[in-house]
């Protein structure tokens, strides 16, 4: 009983009437008493609390609301700063305040606190966020900042900080997530010129703790600090990097540069809330977890999580699937899914049936641009706003275009005018 009041399933609630009225029986309880009583737990299992628990639940709500519409910023930042190392609460967190016009700058060893912090209009992300860096470290970093100014690039960091607190690991992880761009010098050539930065200033500490000065006065002055003209990475590997320091990505997607054609092609995580359970979809997102397991049987079958320009999707790719394309389920990869949706209590996931890369060659196949519109949100005003927009990107070489709307009581479907390719 418990469990189907937790379910919320009519069907299920029904066949535990019929238990707990004939066991109400058995105890000599009269038919429509068991009934009423039965009513009162089925009306609680809408979703019921205790009066003190409401209490407390509603003052929260009531105090959550009115710090979000007046204090957004504060709030943001002190839940963003409570979650540091939750990847996936971060993910939401962030989500919102893009939502809600705050934006979140880039980590930075010269701006960011340990923690999340308000930086004008927005919010900077902070150190201690960096998988691989944590809060001892990035307290660190900003002890030796206040106390001795900005760092000028990445030997002016690694001299002046602990290379035992803030170790090679700690630095990698802060290069890949942007941190020291606002020195001006790439994220590749950081990386290169790293070992000989920590080589440089190692050198340096050893020499000053034994008290010991240059014949020729300050060391740091006569090693060759040039950066190599190493150009830096592809869009590509700079956001997959940063996912890897992150969790996810900040400054871009992979997606952006297939933006156009998304938005047609493609279903997105923004409408999982009206997914349907079987309903089959098509969506282009990068991989960011791939979670491997095995069935009793001893086969092979993952939990892949997608994230696409709105948001993020578990994927379930069982025995058959993940056999045939197992090369394309990697972090990292940019792929097309196309499989069903499946709808849990609280959750909806997509059971994949089919997964291959997304690329030009792919978007190249691309017979036409389907617009799927219903009855409720066709107005003037909409098509009004259609047009214009096909209008806007209209092409003599682009791909037909076809409107299938759904009314009331019937279903159209119309391919556009040539000239609105």
């Amino acid at each position: 009983l418990r469990r189907a009041m937790g379910k919320k399933k009519v069907e299920e609630m029904e066949e535990q009437r019929e238990v707990f009225v004939t066991g109400a029986g058995n105890k000599n309880i009269k038919k429509q008493k068991a009934n009423e009583i039965f009513d009162t737990i089925n009306y609680f299992s809408g979703y019921g609390f205790n009066k003190s628990h409401s209490a407390a639940y509603g003052f929260l709500a009531y105090v959550t609301a009115y710090l979000k519409a007046h204090y957004p910023k504060e709030l943001m930042t002190t839940m963003l700063s409570i979650d540091y190392d939750k990847t996936d609460e971060i993910v939401k967190l962030i989500k919102d305040c893009r939502e809600n016009g705050i934006p979140v700058l880039p980590p930075d060893i010269n701006k960011s606190n340990a923690l999340f912090s308000i930086e004008n209009e927005g919010i900077r992300f902070g150190l201690a966020g960096i998988k691989g860096v944590g809060e001892k470290a990035a307290q660190h970093i900003i002890k030796v900042r206040e106390r001795s100014g900005e760092f000028k690039d990445i030997y002016d960091f690694c001299e002046r900080v602990d290379l035992k607190q803030v170790n090679r690991k700690v630095i990698e992880s802060l290069i890949k997530a942007g941190a020291f761009d606002s020195t001006r010098i790439s994220r590749a050539a950081n990386l290169e010129v790293l070992d000989k930065a920590m080589s440089v200033a190692q050198s340096l500490q050893k020499t000053k703790s034994k008290g010991l000065m240059s014949l020729f006065g300050d060391e740091t002055e006569i090693v060759n600090k040039e950066f190599p003209d190493t150009k830096e990475w592809p869009d590509r590997v700079k956001l997959e990097y940063e996912r890897q320091a992150i969790g996810f990505y900040l400054s871009g997607h992979p997606l952006l540069e297939y933006k156009d054609i998304i938005q047609f092609s493609f279903n997105t995580t923004s409408e999982k809330d009206e997914w349907k359970d079987g309903q089959d979809v098509k969506l282009a997102g990068a991989i960011t977890e791939v979670k491997t397991k095995r069935t009793q049987r001893g086969d092979l079958w993952a939990t892949v999580e997608i994230s696409d320009l709105e948001g993020t999707v578990s994927v379930l790719v069982f025995p058959n699937v993940f056999k045939e394309k197992m090369e394309q389920i990697t972090e990292g990869n940019v792929v097309i899914i196309e499989g069903s949706v499946r709808e849990e209590e609280e959750s909806k996931s997509v059971i994949a049936k089919d997964i291959y890369p997304l690329n030009e060659k792919i978007l190249g196949e691309v017979n036409n641009i389907v617009i799927k519109m219903y009855d409720e949100e066709i107005t003037d005003e909409f098509l009004s706003a259609l047009k214009e927009f096909i209008e806007r990107n209209r092409s003599e070489k682009g791909k037909p275009v076809i409107i299938e709307a759904k009314l009331k009581d019937c279903f159209v479907k119309l391919q556009l005018h040539p000239d609105y390719s």
